[in-house]
């Protein structure tokens, strides 16, 4: 194969979006035996030496700012077996503009060689003008096929050219191969060649657009539906499965979510701007404070952020030279005073505009859910919490076990895969693991000394107790905190109570409890007792792996043992 060279023609200067250097533009192209592509044919060593460094593909440098249906160069592909069809074909096409871009003639002179190129070009080639036989009779007819169903590319506008009147297809293969006109090589004199091409590139440009605005569409419903199946446990997690979402809006775009905190003493024009995520080239903003992000993007914070949402162009000859498509939301969740920015970069148009606006406004109602449903839980979590206080403080302790015991346990659950939508509600149902102890006796719950048999029956109940509390219960996580009271006492060997369930039987949420209640028991003092030390506590899991605890989720807990220390730490008895 060799490969040919061509000089891309470009618009002329009045009409460019942006200055660009004056220097010429090639692209190098495949170029099969006996090929043309306006220009010379050379030798493989000397064309894979044209490396251009003109092309510059980080748009934060070179970007056209608003090119709302962008193409390459139309293409236009004479496939015909005689020179002087091509002389022709050549003289009335020469000097073709269509959408202030010179059309670009491939010439070849076989079908095989049609194949070759069209099978890594097939996506460019605009319009083909086909004589219907060359090797034979049906090589013409062969390569419509091989186009339309080998290839799937049913954009390109066929015309099928004969020299020989009255050898036209019926209208059933006209049908079936899907081609677009037929005409007597006779008939096409200059006037009504470019009069034909225009046409066909017209469609094929129409055709192109159809389908950019329908895929930009669906893209945009399915990115917009899937706002509100998250499944996240924090803002941050939330927000970056949610920013990956905008480069299937628009292509090859980029994004900073920005939180806005007020200043705390209240004064206008002080407020606290942090980037919270980035994607794309602008990850290395993450985190970054205001003077940075309005160095890099060169945009005035404090004045884009009193605004719902536009589009702001940069001038050329900056950093950046472009458009950012600037939103801002203040949700409304009570007692929620951050705002946020949304800022995308990239190749926005103006349908891709209208898109991010339909995503960037869905995005802010699916944040003002997850921001009520947080409220919702961070309140839930909370009396609940206090209840367990409660419980606590009869029993010696300041509340901040069930705090200990509820953080260890989420990190246990993550590491063996537990959903993220049953971590939201086992975060706050292993807080309740003990508030059956509200109907045991104070004599017995605070007592310093061992426990009777008699005794250590009437505590036993206290998982009883918590079972029937959350009897009957709708909500899965009720539901959830009745399986953890009753079952957490439950031993892996069967041996524990109320039921004495064993191995897989016991509800994996009692299981994961189990080992956090008995490691942070043994770990602080109670009334019965003075704390051990941690190694020894430690010890004492590893020594019950399999006859009281679920080994599995044992060695998850040694796995992760320093983040389990640091949890202790963190929640330290006051």
């Amino acid at each position: 194969m060799r490969v040919g060279f061509c000089k891309r023609e470009t618009a002329p200067a009045s009409r460019r979006l942006r200055a660009a250097p004056e220097r010429d533009d090639y692209r190098i192209v495949p170029c099969p035996s006996g090929m043309l592509v306006k220009g010379k044919t050379m030798s493989d060593d000397v064309a894979l030496n044209l490396v251009p460094d003109q092309f510059h593909l980080d748009f934060l440098k070179y970007r056209k700012i608003r090119d709302p249906y962008f193409m390459p160069p139309y293409q236009v592909m004479v496939v015909d077996n005689e020179e002087v069809t091509h002389q022709i074909t050549a003289a009335a096409l020469q000097n073709l503009y269509f959408e202030n871009q010179k059309v670009q003639l491939i010439h070849l002179y076989s079908m095989e060689d049609a194949k070759l190129y069209i099978d890594s070009n097939s996506e460019i080639v605009a319009v083909l003008l086909l004589d219907d036989a060359m090797e034979n009779d049906e090589a013409g007819l062969k390569l419509v096929k091989y186009i339309r169903e080998d290839l799937n590319n049913s954009m390109t506008r066929i015309i099928l050219r004969t020299r020989q009147p009255g050898t036209a297809p019926d209208e059933r293969l006209m049908v079936e191969y899907d081609i677009n006109d037929f005409r007597l090589k006779t008939e096409l004199a200059s006037n009504n060649l470019v009069s034909m091409v225009l046409a066909c590139l017209r469609n094929y440009r129409d055709i192109n657009r159809i389908n950019y605005f329908r895929n930009g569409l669906e893209r945009a419903i399915k990115s917009t539906s899937i706002l509100f199946g998250y499944d996240c446990l924090n803002l941050s997690e939330f927000l970056g499965d949610l920013v990956k979402r905008v480069a299937n809006v628009n292509n090859a775009s980029d994004m900073l979510v920005i939180r806005k905190r007020p200043s705390k003493d209240g004064r206008s024009g002080m407020d606290e701007y942090t980037v919270l995520l980035a994607t794309g080239v602008l990850k290395a903003l993450e985190g970054a404070d205001a003077g940075q992000i309005e160095r890099e993007l060169e945009i005035d914070l404090s004045s884009v952020a009193n605004i719902d949402q536009q589009l702001v162009v940069c001038e050329p000859g900056g950093k950046r030279t472009g458009c950012c498509f600037v939103g801002q939301h203040t949700p409304t969740v009570k007692n929620h005073e951050e705002s946020y920015l949304y800022i995308v970069t990239g190749e926005i148009n103006d349908i891709s505009e209208k898109y991010i606006n339909l995503f960037l406004r869905n995005l802010s109602l699916a944040l003002d859910s997850y921001l009520m449903k947080q409220d919702a839980d961070d309140a839930l979590s909370e009396i609940l919490k206090r209840v367990s206080g409660i419980v606590e403080v009869r029993d010696g302790e300041t509340g901040n076990h069930v705090v200990r015991v509820s953080a260890i346990s989420c990190l246990i659950a993550m590491q063996v895969g537990m959903e993220k939508h049953e971590m939201r509600d086992f975060r706050i149902a292993s807080m309740m693991h003990d508030v059956g102890k509200i109907g045991v006796k104070d004599s017995v719950l605070l007592k310093p000394g061992r426990l009777t048999p008699e005794e250590f029956e009437h505590i036993k109940t206290h998982t009883l107790i918590g079972g029937r509390l959350f009897e009957n219960a709708r909500h899965p996580m009720a539901r959830m905190a009745g399986a953890i009271a009753m079952y957490h006492h439950e031993r892996w060997n069967g041996t524990g109570y109320p039921c004495g369930l064993a191995g897989e039987e016991i509800p994996v949420y009692a299981r994961i409890v189990s080992i956090a209640d008995v490691f942070d028991a043994l770990t602080n003092d109670r009334v019965y007792k003075k704390a051990w030390p941690m190694h020894r506590a430690k010890s004492y899991l590893q020594e019950q792996s399999g006859e009281m605890f679920d080994p599995r989720l044992v060695s998850v807990f040694m796995e992760n043992y320093s983040q389990i220390l640091t949890i202790c730490e963190k929640y330290q008895n006051t």
